[in-house]
């Protein structure tokens, strides 16, 4: 059923205006009650039986009138070398304390190009749990997420210029009055890990960050899952002839003491990961550790890649992660 989870709002107008970013519509715009949701997900899917029980176990009633209750949540549109990428914007609904600041999290998704980005539901899975407890969540959908209009949306390179495309949200960070800049985290799981090392190897302004079934060393770990070279053949440019510089660019465990010496890094990883070896995260608390740099490994012994039956202690952990390094 993976289909129902990859609707996204494609926007068509492409001109930007002047400021750092532009909220094109607002998330529930589309889908103004459950219901609206469940429909649309049924016309999706024309033929297949999917239980009454899934759609509340996906995205609950109450979950649902609760986000559209307390959250400001908009699609947002800005510009990144020059192309147009898409993202989201979670706000709190500052009701009659307009003054009020909130510490801001980057969410950092996985996947590439359109498989893996953040559908609606996956905003109730991924951040609406993180506004929840307090925070401004803002994601990008990273370029290349329309893959048929490269030269509106650009090209994904799987850690190459889509870089750019996450350190940019720290200008639209600065312009959102509500968001304390001296309080900004990070979290991403699996590509998205990868993503969280390789701008906090640019910037001194992540207080903490959460990496969540990332890959450390793409290199070493292709033995183990060789089918994803498909993947690094596709996105990563030049990689025919340079294919281990452009690896060991992307994997921190060649470059982990070029990251900020204060950066504490929460890992999170499931020992039945099929997809990112749980060595990955072993390998990289080691590092740390070597380095005497701040660090936490938690394991899960019986999850896989997503994490799913642990998905409430996953959040408690990341969001007291952040919490214990509020400024």
């Amino acid at each position: 059923m993976r289909s129902i989870f990859l609707s996204i709002t494609v926007l068509v107008s492409l001109s930007l205006s002047a400021e750092k970013y532009e909220r094109t519509s607002d998330c529930f715009d589309s889908f103004p009650s459950h219901q609206k949701w469940v429909e649309f997900v049924k016309s999706k899917n024309k033929g297949r039986n999917i239980p009454k029980a899934f759609f509340s176990r996906v995205v609950s009633p109450e979950d649902f009138e609760y986000s559209k209750k307390h959250f400001e949540c908009s699609y947002i549109r800005y510009e990144s070398d020059g192309i147009t990428v898409l993202g989201y914007l979670v706000l709190p609904k500052a009701g009659t304390n307009t003054n009020k600041q909130y510490p801001v999290v980057i969410y950092n998704r996985g996947g590439n190009r359109s498989y893996g980005a953040t559908s609606f539901a996956g905003l109730f899975n991924y951040i609406f749990p993180i506004a929840k407890e307090g925070f401004i969540v803002i994601a990008s959908q990273y370029r290349g997420l329309i893959p048929n209009d490269p030269q509106t949306f650009g090209e994904d390179e799987f850690g190459g210029k889509d870089v750019n495309d996450v350190e940019a949200l720290f200008d639209i960070i600065d312009s959102i009055p509500s968001a304390d800049k001296n309080n900004i985290f990070m979290m991403g799981h699996s590509r998205g890990a990868m993503m969280n090392y390789l701008v906090a190897k640019r910037t001194s302004r992540i207080n903490a960050m959460v990496s969540v079934a990332g890959p450390t060393d793409k290199l070493g770990s292709l033995d183990w899952r060789p089918e994803m070279e498909n993947v690094y053949k596709e996105l990563i440019p030049n990689y025919a002839k340079e294919k281990e510089e452009q690896l060991k660019k992307r994997s921190i465990f060649y470059w982990v003491e070029k990251l900020p010496e204060e950066l504490p890094i929460l890992l999170i990883h499931g020992e039945k990961d099929k997809r990112v070896n749980v060595n990955d995260s072993k390998i990289l608390a080691k590092k740390l550790e070597e380095l005497k740099r701040p660090n936490k490994l938690v394991l899960y012994t019986d999850s896989d890649h997503q994490l799913r039956k642990y998905k409430s202690e996953v959040l408690k952990s990341s969001v007291g992660w952040f919490k214990s390094y509020l400024k």
